[in-house]
């Protein structure tokens, strides 16, 4: 699919849509540049009416006789029959002539469109073996990509080999080791090697090849693919900068000062690189806190793109539990399955993941209601949110992008939120009705409802009415009318 898009962008084919640019400006011409000119042409008689009437007076002012004057008043009420006439039929020449250029353009538009639906009917059918081509031989394209890099970056080091501490490891994952690394003068780095090249001979390269595609695109909050170096032995080696922890070890030694905004704010910052992969047809396929590395100011980083792949070409079941309905066994997938829905998924897991809880545990299995039961004084909003990332369905899910723009409305909504008028400690989320008064935040509100009986039912703190229901938003004024 790649391939037969780049294709389409050769001959003209933009995106999704199949629109010729020329016919685009032909039309924006006809319809706004075009009308434009034919009304000021017509319009133009009665100020040449003018003109040539100022010019003749001038000219003859001082000759008139009776005659003359006749000629005149004749000359000009003819100039302004033929302005009458022109005004009173000149929109219906407009129209007849816009009408006439769109009915021949929009049949080139539309012969257009069915050749490129017929040039997509003779290869869809080929899409199968197109993509198991395209595998065959994307190892040896990222070999050579890689060997080039590494190339590169060691003539860049004067030929110096990397320094890599191959005997101690910082961590190991089921394809990888992580070792102490240096080069030069420059450290500190740590070295991803492969643990078993021989039975996955191209899966360095590959993840170097995505690695380093991702880095190219300068998105913010990625771990960045500093240098690559191959032995003689034709052994990749990954090198990058090396972080103090990653978001598993902070959640599990500080899951207790974790506060709803600073969760917020880690989704958010990962969500915005998920939805710019998207941009690309990028997909991560295992976003989970393992994969998420901090610096020492507590800035968060995506990274192992080792699983990384191009939007619908995905076929292997990859990733950590738990996995997206559409990738277990029992889902009913062809060859290939869209993985941005997949990652849609994963960032729900993630905001589960990161929510304030008393103790940190990773989740293997799928969110259920009783999970998020557990969660306290987090706004309805993320809670909404969240759910919907995680809905069976891969196409009922929000894009990275939606849910993007909807966590910085919740953020906003924290940001200024005031605090409690119960607890005086944690923020407001809900806002009493019918009253309208937003004084609680949702512990204080689930502990009143549990107190209330039918003789004390809950009511404003403020101006003591019933409360009917609640209600959450982003203005963070005690009262909204």
């Amino acid at each position: 699919m790649a391939a037969y898009r780049d294709f389409l962008y050769t001959i003209g084919n933009i995106g999704d849509e199949a629109i010729d640019i020329v016919a685009i400006l032909l039309c924006a011409y006809a319809i706004f540049i075009l009308p434009l000119a034919v009304v000021l042409w017509i319009a133009r008689a009665p100020f040449v009416a003018v003109w040539e009437l100022s010019g003749f007076i001038a000219r003859k002012l001082t000759k008139l006789t009776p005659s003359d004057e006749l000629k005149i008043l004749n000359k000009i009420e003819h100039q302004l029959i033929d302005v009458e006439h022109n005004l009173a039929t000149c929109g219906d020449r407009i129209k007849k002539s816009v009408q006439k250029w769109l009915s021949e353009n929009k049949k080139q538009f539309k012969q257009k469109v069915k050749n490129y639906f017929k040039l997509a009917m003779k290869t869809i059918n080929h899409r199968k073996e197109a993509y198991i081509l395209a595998r065959t031989f994307a190892g040896q394209f990222a070999r050579i990509e890689c060997r080039l890099k590494a190339n590169i970056d060691l003539a860049i080091h004067h030929g110096v080999k990397p320094d890599i501490n191959i005997g101690e490891e910082i961590s190991r994952g089921s394809f990888f080791s992580i070792h102490h690394a240096s080069w030069d003068t420059e450290e500190p780095l740590v070295a991803k090697i492969i643990l078993d090249p021989i039975a996955h001979p191209d899966m360095a390269y590959m993840e170097a090849h995505f690695h380093r595609s991702v880095t190219d695109l300068n998105i913010e909050h990625v771990v960045p693919l500093r240098y690559l170096y191959e032995e003689e032995n034709k052994k990749l080696f990954i090198l990058l900068h090396r972080y103090p922890s990653s978001l598993h070890d902070y959640l599990r030694d500080h899951m207790a000062e974790v506060t709803i905004d600073k969760s917020i704010q880690i989704v958010l910052d990962i969500t915005r690189v998920v939805a710019h992969m998207h941009n690309y047809e990028l997909v991560h396929r295992d976003i989970k806190a393992q994969n998420i590395l901090l610096d020492n100011n507590l800035q968060v980083f995506l990274a192992d793109f080792g699983t990384c792949q191009h939007g619908t070409e995905n076929s292997t079941v990859i990733g950590a539990r738990p996995l997206a309905p559409e990738l277990t066994v029992e889902s009913n997938h062809d060859f290939t399955y869209q993985g941005s829905g997949a990652d849609v998924y994963a960032l729900g897991v993630l905001m589960y993941v990161v929510a304030p809880k008393p103790i940190y545990y990773p989740i293997t299995q799928p969110i259920i209601q009783a999970h998020i039961d557990t969660l306290v004084n987090i706004p309805n909003s993320y809670i909404t949110l969240m759910r919907r990332c995680l809905l069976t369905e891969a196409k009922s899910r929000p894009t990275a992008h939606v849910v993007v723009n909807e966590l910085e409305m919740i953020a906003d909504q924290i940001a200024n939120s005031k605090p409690c008028l119960q607890c005086f400690d944690r923020p407001r989320y809900a806002r009493c009705l019918p009253c309208r008064h937003k004084t609680l935040c949702n512990v204080c509100f689930n502990e009143m409802q549990r107190l209330a009986t039918p003789e004390k039912p809950p009511k404003c703190v403020l101006c003591r009415r019933l409360i009917a229901d609640t209600m959450e938003d982003s203005d963070s004024n005690t009262y909204m009318s």
